[in-house]
């Protein structure tokens, strides 16, 4: 993956909006998350809701769930997919 203006994007959930996308997801590995300036985490639909929370408030646990090292980064969810996180994080 390129780097793109300091960039690099975990998507846990690509919509309809990419036509003839053969995947539902996009997985970056350890190293680009780690080596990211900056990090964006894209999350839509309530199947995502579990993972979500494990990522954002679960205790620490990288190799299993990757995308922990995102959580300096911006996340960009819908209701569904933030729907198991604390009150206090969620921001409209």
């Amino acid at each position: 993956m390129r780097r793109i203006f300091g960039w690099a994007l975990i998507a846990c959930a690509l919509t309809a909006a990419l036509p003839g996308w053969a995947a539902d997801r996009m997985t970056i590995t350890p190293p680009v998350i780690e080596a990211a300036r900056r990090v964006a985490v894209i999350a839509a639909g309530a199947d995502k809701a579990a993972v979500v929370a494990r990522a954002v408030e679960g205790p620490p646990a990288p190799k299993e769930v990757p995308a922990q090292l995102a959580r300096r980064g911006d996340w960009f969810l819908d209701r569904a997919a933030a729907a198991r996180l604390a009150a206090g994080r969620v921001r409209a």
